[in-house]
C-alpha cells in the first residue's frame, strides 16, 4: 500500500508541476523523463480519485 501512496504522491507532484511550468505537456514530459501517455492517464486518474469522497472508496454497495 505504501508503494501505491508513494507513486500517487510522485504523480501528484508531476501533474502539479506541469500546471506551474507553462510548458506544453510534451515538453514537460520530455524534460522530466516521463511518458506522455502515463502523464495523461495519471492526470485523469487523480482527478477521478479527487472527485470520489474517501469514505465511499471500498465501501460495499448496499443496493446489491
Amino acid at each position: 500500500m505504501a508503494r501505491t501512496r508513494n507513486k500517487e504522491a510522485r504523480w501528484r507532484r508531476i501533474v502539479r508541476g506541469h500546471a506551474k511550468s507553462r510548458l506544453s505537456i510534451r515538453a514537460y514530459c520530455d524534460q522530466r523523463g516521463v511518458k506522455e501517455p502515463a502523464f495523461y492517464w495519471w492526470r485523469r486518474e487523480l482527478a477521478r480519485r479527487d472527485a470520489v469522497p474517501p469514505a465511499v472508496i471500498g465501501r460495499p454497495n448496499p443496493a446489491i
